[in-house]
């Protein structure tokens, strides 16, 4: 899969699940007309506590793995 289609099938998925995300850095700057040469993708997902099994139940394995617990552990630190 290309990281177009990675990045259309993951914010797609996020959309249809009514999660609020941001695409960020290399990816953003591209799209606003400043090529970089990366093959990665970062995102902001604003998710609450509650949020979590959403945000694991819609990218299932074995294409994707999410942690609930590494999630609910992320969103108690918020960046700590």
């Amino acid at each position: 899969m290309s990281q177009q289609e990675l990045l259309k099938k993951v914010t797609q998925t996020l959309d249809d699940s009514g999660i609020q995300y941001m695409v960020t850095v290399s990816v953003a700057s591209s799209l606003q007309g400043e090529p970089r040469s990366t093959h990665d993708i970062d995102l902001v997902v604003a998710i609450e506590r509650s949020d979590a099994k959403k945000l694991v139940k819609a990218f299932p394995s074995p294409d994707f793995y999410l942690d609930e617990g590494s999630i609910v552990d992320a969103i108690n630190r918020q960046g700590k």
